[in-house]
């Protein structure tokens, strides 16, 4: 007796340093490194928040309505919304760049914009990390979080005063 085992996954072509990877963990005071947050959680027990997204911009077979904003607030939501975070923290997130030159697409794939898989073989170090703060479930680029002091602002004024600081999904 044979049976037939039909694959539904595909390999897709991606172009190095289109998946990024998110690391995420609880923010510590003015450190705004990523090398410092791996250095010192070598087994991975404090990292809070951890995915990866495929960059549709870079991949036309990917969701094109699900760009890096949109994936990290959804991200973030889903981590509150599901108690896998505290609202008394803040976070910090990194989404690195990975050396990866395919994925595996899964069966809702693109329609469900993280029904993949991937062997990423490490950060791909021609591209930038990009850095976002994160506390109860609002989200910020670091640069515009670095802004806040020079502005005389906070988080909690600039959420009122300014809600374009903060990505929205």
């Amino acid at each position: 007796m044979y049976y037939e085992i039909i694959f539904y996954n595909q390999k897709m072509d991606i172009k190095p340093g289109s998946l990024y990877r998110l690391e995420g963990w609880e923010l510590k005071e003015g450190n705004f490194e990523l090398s410092v947050y791996r250095s010192n959680d070598l087994d991975w027990e404090d990292i809070v928040f951890e995915g990866e997204f495929l960059d549709p911009s870079e991949n036309k077979l990917a969701n094109q309505e699900f760009k890096l904003p949109k994936y990290v607030k959804t991200t973030v939501d889903y981590y509150f919304d599901n108690g896998l975070t505290s609202k008394e923290s803040t976070y910090i997130l990194f989404m690195i760049p990975q050396q990866c030159d395919e994925i595996e697409e899964g069966e809702g794939f693109p329609e469900d914009p993280n029904d993949f898989s991937a062997d990423a073989e490490g950060d791909y170090d021609d591209s930038m990390v990009l850095t976002f703060i994160c506390k109860e479930s609002d989200v910020m680029d670091l640069g515009r979080f670095k802004l806040l002091p020079m502005l005389n602002s906070t988080w909690e004024a600039a959420l009122e005063e300014s809600p374009k600081f903060f990505i929205r999904s």
